[in-house]
């Protein structure tokens, strides 16, 4: 997992980028499957600075990509 991430992050990337590299990452190891109730993301807005966790809608909007 921490190999596939490594390889897989740059920089340059969106944060959309980002949270799909995140949980699909994660969706590798997890025995259970991903969903709003076994999985949270936060982030770090640079507009804000202030971390923040995502809403289930949030959350189940970033699954859905995967």
């Amino acid at each position: 997992a921490q190999t596939n991430l490594q390889d897989s992050y740059n920089k340059s990337m969106s944060l959309k980028e980002a949270e799909t590299l995140a949980l699909s990452t994660l969706k590798q190891v997890m025995e259970e499957k991903i969903n709003s109730t076994n999985v949270e993301i936060g982030a770090v807005p640079i507009a804000t600075g202030r971390f923040r966790i995502y809403s289930a809608a949030e959350l189940e909007e970033v699954i859905s990509r995967l």
